[in-house]
């Protein structure tokens, strides 16, 4: 005879069992540099914003990580305040793995001038990413901005900026 305890405890393991498998859990560490190409708005003498498209090659330590050699795409928007020298950006992002294997996220971050923290959140995916979600830690690093020539009469001018990003502890839920 099973007693009311013992079906407890089997659904109370069953339940921890189903909610493990489910989450498939993939923690790795991603690193990937980009270049972004967009322009430069003035906004006042000391902030401006920059709006641009980011292109980038995604890397693991050990070459054998999932997205390992995806291409990164992303829009994104930077604010920057030059007097008290912080910036804060965001943007929507797809991680193509194959060509049938994406994964859509947004990202926001704020940080000192050239250097961004914040949170990398996936909102879908594609073939074996299909039901991804999760948020995962971001850093960024500027290396170089190149400024293009401003066309008489424009406020905004053609910009290059080129960088580095780190997941240093990219998770994410799949079903």
């Amino acid at each position: 005879m099973i007693s009311r305890n013992s079906v407890g405890v089997f659904l109370l393991v069953f339940g921890l069992i189903l909610g493990m498998s489910n989450l498939a859990l993939a923690e790795e560490r991603v690193l990937g540099s980009w270049i972004a190409k967009g322009k430069y708005f003035p906004i006042g003498e000391e902030n401006f914003t920059f709006h641009g498209e980011a292109n980038g090659v995604l890397h693991h330590n050990d070459g054998k990580g999932k997205l390992d050699a995806g291409k990164l795409h992303c829009a994104m928007s930077i604010y920057v305040d030059t007097k008290v020298k912080r910036e804060n950006g965001n943007g929507s992002c797809t991680i193509i793995v194959t060509e049938y294997d994406r994964i859509y996220a947004e990202f926001k971050c704020a940080g000192p001038l050239l250097e961004c923290k914040g949170k990398f959140d996936h909102v879908g995916g594609t073939g074996k990413f299909r039901g991804i979600s999760g948020e995962t830690d971001l850093r960024w690093k500027v290396h170089v901005i190149k400024s293009h020539p401003k066309v008489d009469g424009a406020d905004s001018v053609d910009q290059s900026i080129s960088g580095y990003f780190v997941l240093p502890n990219y998770t994410y839920k799949s079903p």
